[in-house]
């Protein structure tokens, strides 16, 4: 009886505070995410402490949130569908992707698919060819050749990198003995990733290679990245001056895009700096002021470093660096990467 005298004295047109207001909002917030059950027992609890005062307002407030709750249900699963379809389907279409051209990739280093291109460099005072960078290629039997970016990445995570880099280091040293008898005494330049900075093994592997293929450790060039010391420092340069100790020439690869600075070059047993790219394609007609690569170069030059940049691809750049006494220069201005066979004809080319 009180439950009804309560219902018939409340007018439809009754005013609300702000409070119940608010309180229905939040009221209708929760009964839109709830569950069916939920909202009948949540409706009868709200109807019999007078939060929701009568049946038709009872009514609409189960009806939108139940509603409400089916929109929700229905924006969440295609939510969820289209996570699914565009990123853990991708991902897992990608993984599979990696996972077959990696078992692909053990199988092209067993059947020699790989092939090494070398890229001239040049001294930009004299215009000769004084050495080249090994560039690793993977000719693949029924795709073709397939882009170093897309099989590198793999290769270091599987580790697998280790044995591809003393492959290319020793092929390369192969080649090098062949033209150095042949009367052409010329460096080549080989990549040493992050996982062989890692372990002192490398010292013994490149010490036998030499001896194997009996070149002049001088004409081996081991090319490091910044990046590949970052994660033990102290061990890199402890495995870096062992492989100096062989004889071998010892380059920072990408100089200033990593973490090594102008001002700790010097903790480094380096004896070549190769300015990245970025920098040397930063260099045009248009640039007014000093360049960061100047700086490099006399720093580098104090630390009596040969200097090498990168990526010249331009007359005006080739220029640039060298009346900037630059001492060496690569790019796609001097030559492309070729095979072995083809580079034979930089020798007797003058690159004035």
């Amino acid at each position: 009886m009180k439950r009804k005298k309560v219902i018939s004295n409340i007018s439809p047109n009754r005013h609300f505070s702000k409070g119940r207001l608010y309180s229905k909002i939040v009221l209708w917030v929760f009964l839109s995410i709830a569950s069916l059950e939920t909202l009948i027992v949540l409706a009868c609890y709200l109807f019999y402490t007078n939060t929701i005062s009568t049946f038709t307002e009872w009514s609409i407030m189960i009806t939108i949130g139940l509603a409400t709750s089916t929109l929700v249900t229905i924006s969440l699963i295609t939510a969820i569908r289209w996570i699914i379809e565009n990123n853990t389907v991708h991902t897992i279409t990608r993984s599979k992707e990696d996972h077959n051209t990696l078992t692909e990739l053990y199988k092209a280093v067993e059947k020699s698919e790989l092939c090494i291109y070398y890229q001239p460099q040049i001294n930009l005072q004299t215009g000769q060819l004084v050495g080249m960078e090994t560039l690793v290629r993977w000719n693949h039997s029924e795709r073709g050749f397939i882009s170093p970016s897309e099989f590198i990445p793999l290769a270091e995570e599987s580790g697998l990198i280790i044995a591809i880099d003393n492959w290319i280091i020793k092929q390369a040293c192969i080649q090098n003995k062949i033209w150095l008898d042949q009367g052409f005494n010329l460096r080549v330049a080989a990549n040493i990733s992050s996982i062989q900075l890692k372990d002192f093994t490398i010292v013994d592997t490149i010490a036998q290679i030499l001896q194997q293929t009996r070149l002049p450790a001088q004409n081996l060039e081991l090319e490091i990245t910044e990046t590949a010391m970052i994660s033990d420092m102290e061990k890199a340069i402890a495995i870096m001056h062992k492989l100096r100790a062989l004889g071998v020439v010892l380059s920072m690869d990408d100089f200033g895009t990593g973490y090594a600075s102008l001002s700790s070059l010097d903790r480094f047993p380096i004896q070549k700096l190769k300015i990245d790219k970025v920098f040397v394609h930063n260099v045009n007609p248009l640039s007014k002021g000093p360049n960061l690569t100047e700086h490099i170069i006399q720093m580098g030059h104090s630390l009596n470093l040969i200097i090498l940049a990168e990526g010249i691809e331009t007359s005006y750049q080739k220029k640039y660096f060298t009346q900037l006494k630059c001492d060496e220069g690569q790019g796609y201005y001097f030559g492309k990467p070729v095979p072995a066979e083809d580079f034979i004809q930089l020798f007797t080319h003058n690159f004035l």
